[in-house]
């Protein structure tokens, strides 16, 4: 780690000190598009399940090469097996979730880039960075089996983290902990911009995330023992845990949760815990150049001229 921040220190000083230097830039931009995930319950495409998402930039153009920039992120992740391989449909699972997210990256330009300079008005470009984001994965439940305790009926979006779908916060599962809802990613990817006026630009971005949790979906290791979700995480987080039997209407069983042959199956695979999820944004911004002072271009060429006339970057 010491040697990437040292490698990253002297590429940054070196373009500095070798790329023209620009005013003082200031951006902020509107960012819409779409996001999607990759995981468990998407092994079958490069892009995911397509959701809406918006948000909002701020960027410093520090010069023609480099720019720094803090955003944040709204949009919404999804998957079913129903999408999947097809190997893997007959386990039926699915989700949704919200996905907030804030970051701070880099982003470092293929071609000289200024704003207003008709030959530096256009380039491609590469970022990447650091993110704080929140997630909360949900799950819909329709039947078909009947709740065996006094209740109404279950039906409608179920929290799945709270649920512990694979056994954490049980005592039969001490070593499986409840996993946090908020997580650390690193974002990258590659866009281009194109600077329509000195105070006007739009620009494409695809990033990539990549996560150190494989809970995006709730979905990583191996089914645990019905009974105990039943009588420790409550009776929904055993019908969601194992979906299988809902294939059909669930007329093989009939309305009844079939917990025998959901034992059968504790300690099989139900995901794959030797990768991490992952999640996209991918879009369209719109930004505006803020004020700023000619001054801040050359301050022996402001006490020459005596110039203080302000402008659209």
């Amino acid at each position: 780690m010491k040697k990437l921040i040292t490698c990253l220190a002297i590429i940054l000083l070196t373009t500095s000190l070798f790329s023209q230097s620009l005013p003082r830039r200031h951006e902020i931009g509107l960012f819409g598009g779409a996001s999607y995930y990759s995981g468990d319950l998407n092994e079958n495409a490069v892009i995911g399940e397509l959701n809406p998402s918006f948000g909002v930039v701020y960027r410093y153009l520090y010069n023609e090469r480099w720019a720094f920039r803090i955003h944040g992120m709204r949009g919404t992740i999804s998957g079913d097996d129903a999408n999947n391989k097809k190997e893997l449909r007959s386990r039926n699972l699915m989700f949704r979730s919200p996905v907030t997210e804030f970051g701070v990256m880099a982003e470092l330009n293929f071609l000289p880039f200024s704003p207003g300079d008709r030959g530096k008005n256009f380039t491609p470009y590469i970022f990447g960075g650091v993110a704080v984001f929140s997630f909360n994965p949900m799950a819909r439940y329709e039947g078909p089996w009947s709740r065996t305790t006094p209740g109404d009926p279950y039906v409608g979006w179920y929290e799945l983290q709270p649920l512990g779908t694979e056994g954490q916060g049980s005592t039969e599962y001490p070593d499986r902990q409840p996993y946090s809802l908020t997580q650390v990613s690193i974002p990258f990817g590659m866009g281009i911009k194109w600077s329509i006026s000195p105070s006007f630009g739009i620009g494409l971005e695809w990033g990539m995330r990549k996560t150190f949790t494989d809970y995006l979906d709730d979905v990583s290791t191996t089914y645990v023992d019905p009974s105990v979700l039943s009588a420790e995480n409550t009776e929904i987080a055993m019908f969601l845990a194992n979906r299988s039997f809902e294939i059909g209407g669930g007329e093989e069983h009939g309305n009844q949760y079939p917990v025998d042959a959901a034992k059968e199956m504790t300690g099989m695979q139900r995901g794959n815990s030797e990768s991490d999820d992952w999640y996209s944004f991918l879009g369209i911004t719109i930004s505006f150049n803020i004020r700023g002072s000619r001054a801040e271009i050359c301050p022996a060429y402001k006490d020459y001229h005596h110039y203080r006339e302000y402008y659209l970057f």
